[in-house]
Parts: C-alpha cells; sequence; structure tokens
C-alpha cells in the first residue's frame, strides 16, 4: 500500500439519530473504487459494498458490526495472470468519544498501566462522527491476500539434472572422483 489513508469515508453521526440501532449500506462509487485499488495495489475493484450495524453502547461509545463484499481483479503470483476474485468478511469496530479533559497528577500516578492486547482500542468519535468507510477499507486491505493465487495455477517443476547417460557429464561425479584422487595421494 502507497499511503497510510485509503481515502474512503463514509461519516455518520450515531448520537445524531433518535434510534440506539441504525442499518447503513456502504456501497463505493467508481471513483472511490479506482481509489481503494490503487491504496491497495490491485489491477481494478469491480464492486465494493458493506452491510453495517451501527448501535450506540453509551453517549460515549458506539458499536459497529456486519460484512462487506468486494469483486476485485488481482494478479497471480504464480503465472502472472490477472484473475477475479470475490472476498468478504465480517466487519467490527467500536469507536468511543474522546476525553474531555487530560487525567491530572494524581489519576497518572495511581497504579500502574494495563495493556490488554488481546482487546483492540476503539477507534475515535471525532466531531463529525464516526468513518464506518475507513472501518470497511480497512477490513479490505486485510482480507486481500499477500500473494494471490489463481484457481489450478500451479508451479512448474524443475526440469531434470540430465546424468551422464543423455550424454552430458555430472558435475558432482567429477568432484566425486577428484576427492577419491585427492585422498589416494595421501
Amino acid at each position: 500500500m502507497t499511503a497510510l489513508d485509503a481515502n474512503f469515508h463514509r461519516w455518520i453521526d450515531p448520537s445524531e439519530r433518535g434510534a440506539v440501532r441504525a442499518r447503513h449500506k456502504v456501497e463505493a462509487t467508481a471513483d472511490e473504487r479506482a481509489r481503494l485499488a490503487a491504496w491497495l495495489g490491485v489491477p481494478t475493484i469491480f464492486r465494493m459494498t458493506a452491510d453495517l450495524l451501527v448501535e450506540r453502547v453509551s453517549t460515549e461509545e458506539a458499536a459497529v458490526t456486519g460484512a462487506f463484499e468486494a469483486e476485485l481483479e488481482l494478479v497471480c503470483g504464480v503465472s502472472l495472470e490477472a484473475f477475479r476474485e470475490t472476498l468478504s468478511a465480517p466487519v467490527s469496530g467500536r469507536f468511543r468519544k474522546p476525553a474531555g479533559r487530560a487525567p491530572s497528577r494524581e489519576e497518572q500516578s495511581l497504579g500502574d498501566i494495563v495493556v490488554d492486547l488481546d482487546t483492540e482500542e476503539p477507534g475515535e468519535w471525532r466531531p463529525q462522527g464516526i468513518d464506518i468507510g475507513a472501518l470497511v477499507a480497512e477490513e479490505l486491505s486485510l482480507a486481500v491476500p499477500d500473494f494471490p493465487r489463481k484457481p489450478g495455477a500451479a508451479l512448474e517443476s524443475p526440469a531434470e539434472v540430465p546424468d551422464e547417460a543423455d550424454g552430458k557429464p555430472n558435475p558432482f561425479a567429477a568432484l566425486a572422483r577428484l576427492k577419491e584422487q585427492s585422498g589416494n595421494q595421501s
């Protein structure tokens, strides 16, 4: 990927709506698909959609769940041929409004900071809301294989090394003879 930002955004404000839960359908335009394809380093994205459920967990936090589906063109790492692939994966994330103030010195010195590596840190709920488009783009980037392989593509086994029966001397046989000769002289 060439840039840190996929430049694919869908800002929503979960606190703006009256309902605690809301469904959002995301569909990338042709221009957005071209930018995403360049960001991912793939030739083309033909289609990308997501169906997401945004739920306010509290006044300060929102959870996003759902799934995306994308049809894109990949280049096979074995045959170097382009092929179409449909990727789909779940999407989930949490967003939290930033704290209104910095912690005081007393709060900072209360004890050790515990970091749970199994728990993902929530994304930032900004003044304009939460960016469900960036969340979908991130999940898509994780679903694209590092080494795409076209169905049926296989590596060919290397050609057989000819032996002396084919008329060409085996270089290792010549080395073995040299070793035997040097061993007989000592």
